[in-house]
């Protein structure tokens, strides 16, 4: 209801400075600011529209936590370009005594005979001695080679320009201790226009072997976090604090990445969503908000990127059961899930029937002090060894003693020198009739990787049988359940033995985040529903290829220019979600963001890519000039 004024009292004078005026609008004022605030109060509380600290509290309500910025982590390599050395410029074959080099008289010097070491880092590696130099033709004279080894076309301008052309360099052996650098050096990616530096820690031991231009791969961390911590391959080139050996240089063959910024309200917000969204557990977005609050706490990488899919079988001759597949990636575009594979060896020498001891050459991974092992024969056999010797070569493993019931003591087959052992898990032991459920010591089986064998005796004479999935068992990769399928089952007394790939680290984390464990419920409760069988596995990588030219406003550093295009160019890749489409108009407006910039010209890719669902967007070659 309007109310008109048609008298002008002392009372109804509602002109400027009159008494009921300035009474009401002091009052008008205060209620105005007390609005301002009740809405004020209201935005707080709601973690939709709650900025800064106030969304931190309501996030805190639903036990979440806002998510800090991340480091960039990547590799490098330590040079030495004090070394000894030159390049193949023609191509050699097996037994070849002459080699020509780029530059002979490097080795002028040292008397002979030395050693050289030919493709370093190569398959093709080997140790040859050099009798003779030739300064005028540049030819070596050497034994006689047992390898093939590829001679280069383009020789490097530059010292740190050589670290890819391993397979043909030709370096000097001189017998000195391998350098060890130890962990905590720091080396950069120099500043480039207005981007600063970014200097990382190097966070593992590399060697250097003697004769070697490179060192051991080693893992480096950033010290400042952020997306600009990301940078690309081959720009990690300097020592900030100064260099850990004379001649030493330092390169990233990869690009770094995993660094991100702190989360944003926005983002936050929407995370506290999927977390309300998900609490009914066994949901897609449920198995989603889970999987990223995954994150190993020595290394801090974490889940960053998912996709859940699922499958259900129709076919009536396999297991009924749906399954589940999760895809994840850690973020950083280079992300290679952790694999324990068991000890493999090979027998040194033929092993006859009755051995109590056979030696045996270590080739991949550490045996157990004592423990089983597979022989890997034609007709393979199962033995308990309760020590070994790993000090000598070959390794001598001893398989008598006091070994348990039921392992027989000594070899019961003949097996010939070469022939491959593997360490073996002793699944059960002494098995019950009918028994139909068994567990692996390990969870996050890699698929098609398991071996499960049986040994059983029977009147006297000791079979071992290797167990078809599916047809005699059933396996659950993520838990490790075995079931035997009914017709099947072991006879009282028998034994049972894997042999299995597993994933470590992150996999293993969040497949155990996924499941649930029993062991520890508190902290794993799990998240799938019950019955389901649902599997976490590293996306494949979709490789994205990126070819740009980058038109520039007048005054502006195409160096400066092409260092911010690289680095917005792969954060926009790693931002994708695992099976999200590359869209190429997405990545030219984040390089048109960018001052200075006038135009940019795609070459690469020619259209949208478009990703499968289990693979991740990761950057390929990135050439922009």
């Amino acid at each position: 209801m309007v109310t008109m004024v048609r008298t002008n009292t002392t009372i109804t004078d509602f002109n400027r400075g009159s008494v009921i005026r300035t009474i009401l609008e002091a009052a008008a004022l205060e209620d105005d600011e007390q609005y301002y605030q009740m809405i004020q109060i209201l935005r707080t509380f709601s973690y939709r529209t709650a900025p800064g600290i106030d969304l931190d509290r309501r996030a805190a309500d639903f036990d979440i936590t806002r998510k800090d910025a991340t480091p960039s982590t990547g590799q490098i390599l330590y040079m030495d370009s004090n070394l000894v050395r030159s390049y193949l410029v023609s191509d050699i074959v097996i037994g070849t005594t002459t080699l020509t080099v780029e530059n002979a008289s490097v080795f002028s010097g040292i008397p002979t005979p030395f050693n050289i070491r030919l493709a370093e880092g190569d398959a093709s590696e080997e140790v040859v001695a050099c009798s003779a130099v030739n300064v005028t033709t540049n030819q070596l004279t050497v034994g006689a080679t047992v390898n093939s080894h590829t001679g280069v076309t383009s020789l490097p301008i530059t010292a740190l320009g050589e670290f890819s052309l391993g397979v043909s360099r030709v370096a000097h052996v001189d017998g000195s201790p391998d350098r060890t650098l130890n962990s905590g050096a720091l080396v950069g990616a120099p500043a480039v226009g207005e981007l600063p530096e970014v200097q990382f820690l190097v966070a593992g031991v590399a060697t250097l072997t003697n004769g070697n231009y490179l060192s051991s791969l080693v893992p480096a961390r950033s010290t400042r976090s952020g997306l600009d911590a990301n940078v690309g391959p081959q720009r990690i080139i300097n020592f900030p604090a100064g260099v850990p050996f004379s001649g030493a240089l330092v390169i990233n063959p990869e690009a770094t990445g995993g660094g991100s910024s702190i989360e944003t309200d926005g983002r936050l917000a929407e995370r506290i969503s999927d977390t309300l969204a998900g609490l009914s557990k066994g949901t897609i977005s449920a198995i989603r908000t889970e999987l990223q609050k995954v994150q190993v706490p020595s290394t801090l990488q974490r889940v960053s990127r998912t996709y859940v899919h699922e499958e259900f079988v129709h076919d009536p001759t396999l297991p009924p059961d749906g399954l589940v597949r999760v895809y994840v990636e850690d973020g950083s575009g280079a992300f290679s899930a952790e694999i324990s594979t068991p000890a493999l060896g090979n027998l040194s020498i033929d092993a006859p029937v009755g051995s109590l001891t056979f030696g045996a050459h270590v080739t991949e991974g550490t045996f157990l002090a004592a423990g089983h092992l597979i022989i890997e024969s034609a007709a393979p056999e199962i033995v308990e060894y309760v020590s070994a010797d790993f000090t000598v070569t070959p390794a001598v493993f001893n398989i008598t003693d006091g070994a348990l019931a039921g392992d027989p003591p000594a070899l019961l087959a003949t097996h010939t020198a070469t022939t491959n052992i593997r360490q073996i898990e002793e699944v059960y032991i002494d098995t019950e009739a009918g028994r139909r459920f068994y567990q692996l010591g390990n969870i996050a089986v890699v698929e098609g990787t398991l071996r499960l064998y049986k040994r059983e005796v029977v009147g006297g004479t000791t079979t071992v049988t290797l167990m078809v999935l599916n047809t005699d068992y059933y396996l659950n990769e993520g838990t490790g359940q075995i079931e035997i399928i009914a017709g099947s089952e072991l006879i009282a007394g028998s034994r049972l033995y894997a042999l299995y790939d597993d994933y470590d680290g992150l996999i293993e984390l969040a497949q155990r985040t996924l499941d649930g464990d029993a062991r520890n419920p508190v902290l794993f409760p799990g998240v799938r529903a019950a019955g389901i069988k649902a599997l976490v596995l590293p996306a494949e990588r979709e490789l994205i290829d990126v070819i740009l030219a980058l038109n520039l406003e007048e005054g502006y550093s195409l160096t400066a220019a092409i260092e911010r295009a690289d680095r917005v160019v792969r954060n926009y890749i790693n931002s994708l979600e695992v099976g999200e489409d590359f869209i190429i108009h997405e990545m030219v407006e984040r390089v048109m963001g960018l001052s200075g910039m006038y135009d940019v010209d795609v070459m690469l890719p020619a259209t949208n890519i478009f990703v499968d669902f289990k693979r991740v967007p990761v950057p390929g070659t990135i050439v922009i000039s």
